[in-house]
């Protein structure tokens, strides 16, 4: 084989080497990309258990306030204020059907 034909064949081959490459790399790409996910899901479900764990340890196990002790048990909520201000909030937003005016009426 001449120097020429030799050049030839390897310059024929650099195609199919860098297919072959880029398959090998998309390939290892999604190997990894799964082995992330798994460690991700595995760390996900450790600390679901931890927290799981932890909450039920320090549940509220009922007393005076008359808790029943189970997680889901909470206090009812205050009743909000009217406004932060104190003051009553405008007229259009106060939802008064008195004011009303129907645009086909002012029209």
């Amino acid at each position: 084989m001449t120097t020429a034909q030799l050049s030839a064949e390897a310059l024929a081959t650099i195609p199919v080497l860098l297919r072959a490459g880029a398959v090998w790399l998309l390939l290892l790409c999604g190997v990894a990309g799964l082995a992330v996910y798994a460690a991700g899901v595995v760390v996900w479900c450790g600390c679901r258990w931890v927290w799981r764990a932890v909450r039920g340890v320090c549940a509220p196990t009922g007393g005076p306030e008359g808790g029943s002790g189970l997680p889901g048990d909470l206090r009812a909520a205050p009743e909000p204020a009217e406004t932060l201000s104190g003051r009553p909030g405008p007229s259009w937003a106060r939802g008064d059907t008195d004011n009303r005016t129907d645009i086909e009426e002012a029209a």
